[in-house]
């Protein structure tokens, strides 16, 4: 690893550090994870510079961490669909099954 790439992933882990820190001093559940969302946006860009399975295993990690931001608003209710005699309330939980 060079110095460019070594800078560019001590950024990237302090955007991540610093998110989940955000995230861990807020009260609201719906409006840290909004304001979560949004803070991701800053620190993707950083990305772009390393190796895809650097990235990868950064957002292992984080995920292992619970870094991560997860949403935690209700989603809208349309979304919802009966399979089997069961509810589902996002399209995305039929994988699930």
């Amino acid at each position: 690893m060079n110095l460019t790439q070594g800078r560019v992933f001590t950024a990237a882990f302090l955007g991540i550090f610093i998110s989940g820190g955000a995230y861990a001093s807020t009260v609201d559940d719906a409006t840290s994870c909004g304001w979560l969302f949004s803070a991701t946006k800053l620190v993707n860009p950083f990305f772009a510079y390393l190796n895809s399975e650097t990235d990868h295993r950064l957002a292992v990690v984080a995920a292992a961490c619970g870094w991560v931001p997860r949403e935690k608003r209700p989603g809208p209710s349309i979304l919802g669909m009966e399979v089997w005699g069961r509810r589902i309330s996002n399209p995305r939980s039929f994988c699930c099954f």
